[in-house]
């Protein structure tokens, strides 16, 4: 029995590992996208984390890098990859932090959000400014009704170098939460902000998630004027992002049917190793035991 027993641990472990290698928050397996690809702009991810630079420049305002949760342009389109069902409700959050070299020049955003296609339309999402290595303002939140900008919305949280990001996806009404904290593996944000019913103004496609680096000009004269990047090194690194409730789908590519947890593979081997019962012996009649 304790042999058994020693498997039937071992396949637990394995099937637990299994779970975590095809499991959303697996960043290795997401997409880098480029929008456009820039020479100054790189990106790489690992099981944990990924990290996206900024090296040089300048970088045109409105160029994009980053991971997304599915390998094509929509859900639809994608062979592999994670997405979450419009008609379920979830919540995620991810760890952020920003680190810059001497000679950081211009403006860098960061932000995380859920969204239907990779060019953003039909998404929200929160979002954060930085300028010459400063983060300034607070965190906010951004949306979009197909190709329309939504009016973007302050989260009462002051714009940090490092925390969390929340998004939360209400099926019920079609609300978008957007979130922040300045504090990583936070487990719930200091302040958000939400648009109510965005997701009933959408097509009701799958949504993936992503996360981003954006060189941005912010041109608010005569109050404020920012320019996109210009110079020097930023890191931004994404990690420990976290299913808080929800569940995620695999994309199975085309014509391959998902494979059964590895407990349920060595099921029928834990059978066949059963210790047989030893032939019955005589029954003798049993003497009551002493109560004194």
């Amino acid at each position: 029995m304790r042999f058994v027993s020693a498997l039937l641990l071992l396949a637990a472990s394995l099937a637990s590992a299994a779970a975590q290698a095809g499991s959303i928050t697996d960043l290795s397996q997401w997409r880098l996208v480029e929008d456009p690809p820039d020479g100054h702009f790189s990106g790489s991810a690992d099981t944990n984390t990924a990290t996206l630079t900024a090296s040089g420049g300048p970088i045109p305002s409105g160029t994009d890098i980053g991971f997304q949760s599915v390998d094509g342009n929509t859900v639809a389109s994608s062979g592999a990859g994670f997405y979450f069902s419009p008609d379920q409700s979830f919540a995620l959050a991810i760890d952020f932090s920003l680190a810059f070299g001497t000679g950081a020049g211009g403006t860098l955003g960061i932000g995380f959000g859920i969204g239907e296609d990779i060019d953003g339309a039909d998404s929200a999402g929160v979002a954060m400014l930085t300028n010459n290595g400063t983060a300034f303002g607070t965190f906010s939140a951004a949306g979009r009704v197909g190709d329309s900008n939504q009016i973007p919305v302050p989260i009462s949280v002051s714009a940090a170098l490092e925390g969390s990001m929340f998004v939360t996806y209400d099926a019920l009404t079609g609300d978008v939460s957007l979130g922040a904290s300045q504090t990583r593996d936070a487990a719930v944000p200091g302040g958000s902000a939400t648009y109510t019913g965005i997701q009933n103004n959408w097509d009701d496609d799958g949504l993936l998630v992503s996360m981003f680096l954006r060189s941005q000009e912010v041109d608010l004269r005569p109050i404020l004027f920012a320019s996109a990047w210009q110079s020097g090194d930023a890191e931004a690194v994404f990690s420990n992002l976290r299913v808080l409730s929800g569940t995620p789908i695999p994309i199975a590519p085309a014509g391959v049917a998902p494979l059964p947890p590895s407990l349920a593979l060595l099921a029928p081997g834990l059978l066949l190793l059963r210790p047989r019962r030893r032939a019955q012996q005589p029954k003798t009649e049993a003497r009551p035991r002493s109560l004194s």
